[in-house]
């Protein structure tokens, strides 16, 4: 299915004002774009601004500058995308713009989306070290060790997104004004590929690096929680620090569980509906609607991860 740059349409994708399709068509049509141009006007201004302070104003980089730096050229390049998916879903979800750039889009689109939660998840790590582990950090990860870091996470990330440029097709809808669909993999009927694949995503993108954060947030927390129980000679000014940093450590565990758990979960149970129910779309439409919503939350998260 996925060597073919053609596929015969599906409802999923074709029969957006059929009944039962309100939800995905007000989402895909209004809400996305609407979200999307949010994010774009509000997060690229402050990923340049970002990106122009690392070059212009940082004059030594630690390792925590190298991990932010990449955090927040991940974003960047997610937000320079953002202009073609925001016409795409204004136009009525017609793409005109060829299979090449399609297969394109959708893979840098999900690369970008996975390196930012693999760089969120190093920042977390070392926090970690320079909390729990000061003094071995350095020897474990020094600056010329987060850059091969980095450089291994960005191949990584771009392996592991390889397959859906594989899984993305250009559908045409004969029937709907002659439309053009860019498909989302998570749509497509044939899920023997698909489910796999979201799974494996999941497993590796999401489930490992949400346990690094839970682990490395945990252990920081309990570190400083310890100190503040310990004779200091500046000790009001050393409690205020240390219950910043717990609050800090707190809010970035939920934060990330809030912006992309509600992705993963309904992007599975899509999927997996939509096996179950092939025939009956009336089953598993809500969820695919409940999935989108969830996306433009993640993503949204996704954009302003790097400040």
């Amino acid at each position: 299915m996925g060597n073919n740059q053609h596929q015969p349409p599906e409802r999923a994708f074709c029969d957006l004002s059929s009944p039962g399709q309100e939800g995905i068509r007000v989402v895909q049509l209004y809400l996305m774009p609407a979200f999307f141009l949010g994010v774009l006007i509000l997060g690229l201004p402050l990923n340049l601004l970002s990106l122009w302070i690392f070059f212009q104003r940082l004059k030594r980089w630690s390792r925590s500058s190298v991990l932010l730096f990449n955090l927040a050229m991940a974003d960047t390049l997610w937000l320079l995308a953002l202009p073609f998916l925001i016409h795409y879903h204004l136009n009525g979800l017609h793409w005109g713009l060829g299979v090449s750039l399609c297969k394109t889009l959708r893979l840098l689109y999900h690369n970008y989306f996975y390196l930012s939660i693999f760089f969120v998840s190093c920042v977390s790590v070392d926090r970690y070290l320079a909390i729990v582990h000061p003094l071995r950090s350095v020897v474990l990860l020094g600056r010329r060790q987060t850059c091969f870091l980095c450089a291994v996470i960005w191949a990584i990330s771009m392996v592991i997104s390889v397959p859906v440029a594989h899984m993305t097709l250009l559908q045409h809808c004969p029937g709907d004004n002659n439309r053009t669909v860019c498909t989302l993999y998570m749509l497509l009927d044939d899920t023997e590929e698909s489910l796999p694949y979201s799974i494996c995503c999941t497993t590796i993108g999401f489930l490992f690096p949400l346990n690094s954060i839970c682990y490395c947030c945990l252990r920081s927390i309990r570190e400083l929680r310890l100190r503040s129980r310990r004779p200091q000679v500046h000790l009001h000014k050393n409690k205020g620090r240390r219950l910043r940093l717990t609050r800090v450590l707190t809010a970035v565990l939920t934060l990330f569980a809030l912006f992309y758990l509600p992705y993963h979960l309904s992007r599975n149970a899509a999927i997996v509906m939509h096996a179950m129910y092939l025939g009956r779309p009336a089953f598993w439409q809500p969820v695919v609607a409940i999935s989108f919503q969830a996306l433009a939350v993640g993503f949204s998260g996704f954009a302003i991860s790097g400040q």
